[in-house]
């Protein structure tokens, strides 16, 4: 498992690199350049989330998605249907997850709620083609890769004990998404394909209870998103 990760790492950066000497290698022959802005909503819509007590999987965990929000820029490289779209975005992915552990009575375990409030940075190297190119109207799909960096997660126990994980993370995707342009407003629509898992331990949390600081989560999250803005 470590060895496909470290594979699946090895060829997204790869893949990056190579997006971004490629732009400069066809900067020459750009028709048009692009520079766009949006905002929109994100849901984490397949989970492989897994909460561990010390190396024991949980088997009653549970997590509730909620909606989060996405804001991006992007620049657009046109050469005749193709583009290629270097984009640098922030994430805020919002979720719950339910558990319970056991207690020293083997017959009564302690549930527990910790919603988990993550902030994200990406950079993403995107290639696409336009299909439709009518008056004031594109229609274009597109995919690649993109680089996450996970900055900052708080985290809420039972509603009344908060905690912050400042502990950063990296991690891959690969996007596949369709836009849709109305003279210069941009909609939006993409799914990003998870490569790489996040394992989250609480151990360094002072405030914590003992039982909870040998809680961790293994975070493997594909996410839905929309979001609208402008390009010009």
């Amino acid at each position: 498992m470590k060895r496909r990760k470290k594979i699946a790492s090895l060829v997204i950066s790869a893949g990056m690199i190579i997006g971004f000497f490629s732009t400069q290698l066809v900067y020459s022959q750009i028709a048009t350049i692009n520079v766009g802005l949006r905002v929109g909503i994100n849901a984490l819509a397949i989970n492989h989330d897994k909460v561990y007590l010390e190396d024991l999987l949980l088997s009653g965990s549970s997590y509730q998605n909620k909606v989060g929000y996405h804001l991006c820029g992007f620049l657009r490289f046109n050469l005749d249907n193709v583009f290629i779209q270097p984009e640098l975005s922030g994430d805020i992915y919002r979720k719950t997850f339910s558990f319970a552990i056991p207690g020293t009575d083997e017959t009564v375990s302690l549930p527990f709620s910790l919603s988990d409030k993550s902030y994200v940075a990406s950079i993403s190297s995107l290639i696409g083609y336009t299909i439709q190119k009518d008056g004031p109207f594109l229609i274009n799909v597109y995919l690649g890769p993109s680089m996450k960096y996970l900055y900052r997660s708080e985290y809420d126990l039972n509603s009344n004990a908060s905690f912050t994980d400042k502990e950063p993370y990296y991690r891959y995707t690969g996007i596949v998404g369709f836009s849709f342009n109305v003279s210069k407003v941009h909609f939006d629509l993409r799914y990003e394909i998870n490569l790489t898992d996040s394992n989250i331990h609480f151990d360094d949390q002072i405030d914590l209870p003992d039982a909870l600081k040998q809680i961790s989560l293994k975070k493997s999250e594909n996410v839905l998103s929309f979001s609208i803005g402008v390009m010009f």
